[in-house]
């Protein structure tokens, strides 16, 4: 049986189909995700513009250097945390399988 099934040319009520409803709600939150994706991109590019014209170079330098630590921190805390919580979350649902037994 396949996933979609089309109906005869003419027939209307294509939308009732289970899956083509779940198709057309994911590509509604899709587009929804990607249209706040493209604003926080061209909020964050316009501020990066306005900030170049508004600072002075050494200003703006120190500022592309802290921005620069803070994403490489962020970065390597992020990497930290996903690994501890993996093994942390491993350990006790291996000591929640060993009590249920």
């Amino acid at each position: 049986m396949p996933l979609i099934e089309f109906p005869p040319a003419g027939v209307t009520g294509v939308a009732q189909s289970p899956y083509l409803r779940r198709l057309i709600r994911g590509g509604r939150v899709v587009d929804s995700f990607v249209a706040v994706q493209v604003i926080v991109q061209l909020l964050g590019f316009l501020s990066g513009i306005l900030l170049i014209r508004i600072l002075e170079q050494r200003e703006y330098a120190f500022f592309t250097i802290a921005n620069t630590m803070q994403g490489t921190l962020n970065l390597l805390a992020d990497v930290g945390i996903s690994v501890g919580l993996v093994s942390i979350g491993g350990r006790s649902g291996r000591s929640v399988l060993a009590s249920a037994s």
